[in-house]
């Protein structure tokens, strides 16, 4: 990852990339427990249907990841300078 020498522009975005992971883990909680309960009362459904539903959401954010840097002509992960 690239770094910004401009004090203000760093703290932007270090509190957007806080803001994102936060944003991230609850929509990620949230799915976890709709896909638990969806198998209820049974375990082994919902421990189905969570690990499936979540390697599901795994798979599509690979898809997209790969899809968003197929256009720039560089690999994912490069830094900006």
């Amino acid at each position: 990852m690239g770094s910004s020498p401009d004090p203000a522009e760093a703290g932007k975005a270090s509190a957007g990339v806080n803001t994102v992971e936060l944003i991230g883990l609850s929509i990620g909680s949230a799915v976890g427990g709709l896909l638990l309960n969806l198998g209820a009362p049974s375990m082994l459904a919902s421990a189905r249907y969570l690990l499936f539903g979540l390697a599901a959401t795994a798979l599509v954010g690979v898809l997209v990841a790969l899809r968003a840097s197929a256009g720039s002509g560089k690999p994912a992960g490069d830094a900006v300078e």
